[in-house]
């Protein structure tokens, strides 16, 4: 057997070998080459095709019958001396590597000059017998190995298109021309080494130098922006769409024009005076829909509800939904994401706006093109997870299984980990109401108290948005039933610790003043402040703060909630010397009177938490990436690297360059010695 790195070099030995075999049918000179080549020299240039056919068809039966007779050989010598490493291959294999370097490519030139000869008589429609290429083209296939350079397949094509007398038309008639070289090419050429493709990209260079390009960019613009121009474009686009030069301009052209006029209008809804009011989040998630659906409707009739300028349409729509009037302001509340959780929370928060079922379908699509626009994903997640945690600690949400929907929408699209907080959220509530179930039956099984007074709800700390206040000190009426449930709860779950959310606890109170009972809806740290009335009549603000150990900067906070509803009065204001006393003249005309009102915190110190918040997971994200990468690929290029991170929002390249420098500082990098360009992953 020959190893196959020396095929070229010993092609004169292994005929010998080939040819002076004694085989029955195929008794053949040892110089058959060389005759071959005198036989091949001496024909008309007319029959060198069909000459180099014949003969290579009679060489490939002799090629299959030595195979066939070195079959053992092949099987055993061949297999173990290649798994020992040896470079060989086996006898048909080894006769095809020589035939395409002793034979073909010598005869090449020629071979492709009668090829081209035949292309321009086919396309003159003077020879319109096929068979003859069809038959060259599967010898090429089998001859050459197209996977190397040079490509004869190329040659053969530029040859060929450089032979061809370039008309100069108008670019709807060149559309049809290579439209006609590229019919002409798929059946003399193989379409199986990208042949066409290579065919598309040459004509285009050809018929298209930049600045044709750019006279026909130019036009397009033009009509893009006339609407009475709408049928010549398109008509224009049945024969740019053919073209992938023309094609991709015109994307770009399209993402450019629906950018601007989508911007345009809205700045032309939000005037200076309206931007300075509260925004509608319905009204503006509903007008970026409008305009999306408005141009996407006509993309669609112009230009054939093409999927590429679709997509150019969502593309120029995305940016018009970050970049705007509003979302440029320095203030978050107007940022696209933050509109967006607030019009998901009037969807599905119960109240007046709250959707309903026979249009969840549609707010929910609604939700999710603009979801898809927006590009800081992060921040969306986080203000939507606060946004949640309130409805459902308020049990406010119009239905659970819409926002189980929505949920599962958006881990569809941005995976597991990004919706695993809220995911974990709503399990939790599946299991607190379990939990509370239980909890009732044991409570009256035992006869300890009336069961309907007591409902919890217990969170894994680390996936709701949530933090505990300072310990506070619970009236004995409170302390029982938390201290029962607590038995109840470490009975059923050993080692766990349970923490009271005060801020986020209420109960109901009966209060019996000038004959009249009365409800009240309250908080806790409400219901702990009553209790104490219960004692005495008068209270200062410092003896509360002590009895109950309520943070001194919420205390105030809490008496003029109950003092603005006349529950308590005081003289002078909420000092720690105030004397507070409870009324003895409340009136109201309902029942059930709710005292139960949020405390109003420092909304510009939450904006300001939350955006260093999300740039502090940002840079924890990227640098997360940046490792994940490195470990996987332990080099590469620093520009490689910065393209490869792919995270839920954008991020800025100074960004990644910064995040880069940290890790080579806490030494997860280092700067290759010889290439400062390149990056080494340290183990």
């Amino acid at each position: 057997m020959i190893p196959v790195g020396s095929q070229v070099k010993d092609y004169m030995y292994l005929q010998k070998i080939i040819f002076e075999i004694n085989l029955t049918k195929f008794q053949k000179e040892p110089y058959v080459y060389f005759i071959f080549f005198e036989d091949i020299n001496s024909q008309p240039a007319d029959n060198i095709l069909q000459y180099y056919k014949r003969s290579r068809d009679k060489h490939r039966i002799l090629f299959g019958t030595l195979n066939g007779a070195y079959n053992y050989f092949n099987r055993h010598w061949v297999r173990d001396a290649y798994d020992n490493g040896r470079d060989v291959c086996e006898i048909h294999v080894l006769c095809t590597k020589i035939w395409s370097e002793v034979v073909l490519k010598p005869l090449f030139s020629r071979i492709i000059g009668n090829l081209t000869t035949f292309m321009n008589s086919y396309k003159n429609r003077t020879f319109t017998d096929t068979n003859l290429i069809q038959c060259m083209k599967k010898l090429f296939g089998s001859d050459i190995d197209w996977s190397q350079p040079p490509s004869f397949g190329f040659d053969f094509l530029s040859t060929n298109i450089n032979n061809t007398d370039m008309p100069d038309i108008h670019h709807l008639m060149i559309v049809e021309y290579v439209d006609d070289e590229i019919q002409q090419a798929n059946v003399c050429l193989l379409i199986e080494i990208s042949t066409l493709k290579k065919l598309q990209d040459l004509l285009e260079g050809i018929f298209f130098p930049p600045n044709v390009v750019d006279i026909i960019v130019d036009k397009l613009r033009k009509l893009l922006l006339d609407d009475n121009n709408y049928n010549e474009l398109s008509r224009q686009f049945e024969s740019i769409r053919r073209l992938k030069i023309l094609k991709n301009e015109l994307l770009k052209l399209i993402e450019e024009h629906v950018y601007e006029k989508g911007r345009h209008e809205i700045e032309s809804i939000y005037t200076d005076k309206s931007i300075n009011e509260t925004i509608d989040p319905s009204f503006y998630i509903e007008t970026l829909i409008d305009l999306q659906t408005k141009y996407q409707a006509l993309i669609q009739k112009i230009l054939a509800n093409d999927a590429a300028c679709i997509a150019a349409c969502n593309s120029g729509c995305a940016k018009f939904a970050n970049q705007n009037v509003l979302t440029e302001k320095s203030d978050m509340t107007t940022k696209s994401e933050v509109l967006l959780c607030q019009y998901c929370d009037l969807l599905l928060k119960k109240g007046k706006t709250a959707t309903t079922d026979d249009n969840w379908n549609h707010k929910q699509k609604t939700i999710l093109i603009v979801f898809d626009f927006i590009e800081s994903k992060d921040l969306f997640m986080r203000i939507y997870q606060k946004k949640l945690c309130k409805r459902l600690l308020n049990k406010s949400s119009v239905s659970h299984e819409y926002e189980t929907s929505l949920i599962s929408t958006f881990k569809d699209k941005c995976g597991h980990e990004y919706t695993s907080k809220i995911e974990q959220m709503m399990k939790d509530i599946r299991i607190s109401e379990d939990l509370t179930k239980e909890y009732k039956e044991n409570v009256e099984k035992n006869s300890i108290y009336d069961s309907e007074k007591f409902s919890v709800m217990v969170f894994m700390t680390n996936y709701w948005p949530l933090s505990p206040l300072p310990n506070v000190i619970l009236p004995t009426e409170l302390k029982s039933m938390f201290d029962d449930f607590t038995k109840f709860y470490l009975g059923k779950y050993n080692g766990r610790k349970l923490t009271l959310l005060h801020q986020h606890s209420h109960g109901e109170l009966r209060m019996k003043i000038s004959g009249q009972t009365y409800q009240l809806l309250v908080s806790t740290y409400q219901m702990m402040v009553l209790f104490l009335f219960n004692d005495k009549p008068n209270w200062t603000v410092e003896q509360i703060q002590d009895r109950t150990q309520i943070e001194s900067k919420l205390l105030p906070d809490i008496l003029s909630i109950l003092s603005n509803k006349n529950i308590l009065i005081s003289e002078n204001g909420f000092d720690s010397t105030s004397v507070i006393r409870l009324t003895d003249n409340f009136t109201s005309d309902k029942f059930r009177v709710n005292l139960n009102i949020p405390l109003e915190l420092n909304k510009e110190k939450k904006s300001n938490d939350l955006s260093r918040t999300i740039d502090e997971e940002r840079r924890m994200k990227i640098q997360a990436a940046l490792v994940r990468i490195m470990k996987k690929e332990k080099i590469l290029k620093y520009s490689l690297l910065i393209e490869q991170i792919r995270t839920q929002f954008q991020p800025e390249v100074s960004s990644i360059k910064k995040c880069i420098e940290i890790l080579i500082e806490k030494e997860y990098f280092q700067r290759d010695p010889n290439d400062k360009n390149t990056l080494v992953y340290l183990p």
